[in-house]
Parts: C-alpha cells; sequence; structure tokens
C-alpha cells in the first residue's frame, strides 16, 4: 500500500536504537502517501491521517515523532522494534494490526492520455505490461487480476517525495517503457491536481484494501492506549 523534518537515510542507520520510545513518547514512521502523509516545504510532517492521529492523541500529552522511510524499512524497523508504529499497513504485512481503520488503499490503472486508452482503461481485459511497485505486499486478489489479463508485471520503487519525481515516474508511460501503472486511486488524482499529468486513470477500482496501524507485540500496551485515543476522538 502505500511523507518531520526529512532526515537522511544513513542518520535512520546509525540512530535507530534512539527511535524506541518509553513512558510517554511514541513512534511512527510512514512512507510518504499524500494527502495522507508527507513531508511539506517546510521540512515537517503532514497530512490528513498525520492531523487525525495528532488531534486524537493531543488530550493525552505524548510526544509523538514521526520517521519517513521507505515502505519496507518502515516495516522491517517496527518488527525490530525500534519504532512504535507503521502507518497504513494491512493483513499481507506480518505485524498486529491497531482495529481501527485510518485509510483505504484503492488499486486501480493509470494510462498514457492518449483516445484509445480512455476506452482501454474502462472496458479492455488486455492489459499489456503492467507496472507494480517492488516493495508493496499487494494482496493475491490483485495480482490474480494482472496474471491473467497482462503480457507482463513489471516492478520498480515506487518511493517518490516530490513533483520531479511524480512526473519522472508518470513519464514511464509517455515514453512506452509500460503500457499500465498500478497506483493508489487518491494518490493519483491529488498529484494530478497539483501538476498536469499526461495519464488517465481506470473507471473501476481493481481492489480496496482497509489499511490500519501496525505494530509488534511488545508494544500492545501502547497500542491499546492509541486504539483508546482514536476511538474516543471519533465519538
Amino acid at each position: 500500500m502505500r511523507t518531520i523534518s526529512l532526515l537522511c537515510f544513513c542518520f535512520f542507520v546509525m540512530s535507530s536504537k534512539a527511535w524506541a520510545t518509553g513512558g510517554d513518547r511514541l513512534s511512527f514512521c510512514y512512507e510518504s502517501w499524500r494527502p495522507y502523509v508527507y513531508t511539506n516545504a517546510a521540512g515537517k510532517v503532514a497530512g490528513l491521517h498525520i492531523e487525525y492521529i495528532k488531534q486524537a492523541l493531543a488530550p493525552y500529552n505524548y510526544q509523538l515523532t514521526f520517521f519517513e522511510l521507505p515502505y519496507m524499512r518502515c516495516i522491517k524497523e517496527v518488527q525490530a522494534g525500534e519504532i512504535d508504529f507503521a502507518l497504513h499497513v494491512d493483513e499481507t504485512d506480518d505485524v498486529l494490526l491497531i482495529d481501527h481503520p485510518i485509510g483505504s488503499w484503492d488499486l486501480l490503472l493509470a494510462y498514457q492520455a492518449k483516445p484509445q486508452n480512455e476506452i482501454l482503461g474502462k472496458e479492455s481485459h488486455d492489459l499489456g505490461r503492467v507496472l507494480i511497485a517492488r516493495d508493496y505486499n499487494y494482496p493475491q486478489a490483485v495480482l490474480d487480476i494482472l496474471n491473467e489479463n497482462s503480457t507482463k508485471i513489471l516492478k520498480r520503487s515506487y518511493y517518490i517525495r516530490n513533483l520531479k519525481e511524480v512526473k519522472n515516474f508518470f513519464t514511464l508511460l509517455e515514453k512506452g517503457f509500460v503500457d499500465a501503472i498500478l497506483v493508489d486511486k487518491t494518490w493519483a488524482l491529488y498529484e494530478m491536481s497539483r501538476q498536469p499529468l499526461a495519464i488517465v486513470l481506470s473507471e473501476q477500482v481493481l481492489f480496496s484494501q482497509t489499511q490500519y496501524i501496525g505494530y509488534i507485540e511488545k508494544n500492545s500496551a501502547a497500542a491499546e492506549k492509541v486504539l483508546q485515543a482514536l476511538t474516543t476522538h471519533n465519538n
């Protein structure tokens, strides 16, 4: 599935032991997923889900720390106990889940914007070469659809953090490297609103996967506190 000051990758490696929390401190990691979570122009963590979590936990006076990391790195740091929670995970990610949904990963296909693809995106089952994320854990139902209807599945990193990287990412369609790209609907629409992108999106969502906050067993007590805060905030 699926973006505090942006810290360099080597800093995370050198200081991971300092991320472990205790007392009234809680740490979260995430991969950039606009408009839900990202690092803004001022180098601060921002996004709809960040604000939701901050508001829910504000009455409890926790010290919250957020780290932007590539998706699989985030999962591994939580599994290792170095960070308390991973944002936007699900049943495929081999972590425990706080039983309170925080979003939905709605997967569809992006095509190059040309007349034939306005029809292709809606009706055709001949998908050609489809690009998917190298590091994401896709539901088997999605992979079955792609295996049945595409000629080839290609993989690359989806770790994209700025406008230029988004533009270059979708240029893969324009240059003919791939025929379709599997993307999240909300993210794609948001990026299309930020700059001109020569793409069209399929009308049909291939699969929707509810997203949660992930943790490991030793952080169960902290997870219960977060669950209580989120539930109370919604009431």
